[in-house]
């Protein structure tokens, strides 16, 4: 509501809105799109207009889900994955389509990037807790804050970039270790058998 009338922000969750006449009332479908859509467009019927992506999600019986675990985990996935590579709704009470990502426009440099450095991040968490560096706790504790953050409230991939330069000092961190190791095996004398 603003300025004493209803002024429609997004179609998505729409089910009705009577006419101008009488008072202006919202309905939010919980099972969008609603059961009638979905028969019709495993028909061939796309009168909403639904892209390719969705009529997919639709034809594989993909729902939005509603329990707040799911949406823990959903906001989760958001907030770390390196590319949206499934077709899926996002949790209730949103519910909206979310496409997967074209891997050849924007994917593959996120793959790329952010792909190639999120092994060796989870690499230097194992590692730090594993030899209890207390000092290194103060690069995870903001990470971790802003992860339980967003998975309790909504989260996008962008959301992350408070973070990303702890992401990319542990990511460095991870490289050295790697690099160190394989220094190491490299420079040991090889055992020849009798």
């Amino acid at each position: 509501m603003a300025y004493n009338s209803f002024e429609l922000v997004n179609t998505r969750t729409l089910k009705r809105i009577t006419s101008q006449n009488k008072k202006k009332s919202v309905y939010l479908s919980k099972n969008y799109p609603t059961e009638e859509e979905r028969t019709l467009i495993k028909k061939g019927y796309n009168h909403n207009n639904r892209s390719d992506n969705e009529i997919d999600a639709i034809l594989k019986d993909i729902y939005p889900s509603k329990g707040n675990i799911i949406k823990m985990w959903y906001n989760f996935k958001v907030i770390w994955r390196p590319y949206h590579f499934i077709n899926e709704y996002k949790p209730w009470p949103s519910h909206a389509f979310d496409k997967k990502n074209s891997f050849f426009k924007f994917g593959g440099i996120k793959v790329i990037g952010y792909g190639t450095l999120l092994p060796f991040v989870i690499l230097s968490i194992f590692i730090i807790i594993q030899k209890r560096e207390k000092e290194a706790y103060i690069i995870l504790f903001p990470i971790v804050i802003q992860t339980i953050l967003h998975m309790l409230s909504w989260a996008q991939g962008r959301y992350r970039s408070h973070i990303d330069t702890f992401v990319i000092i542990l990511g460095c961190y991870g490289m050295v270790v790697i690099y160190n190791f394989v220094c190491k095996k490299i420079r040991q004398p090889v055992s020849v058998m009798k």
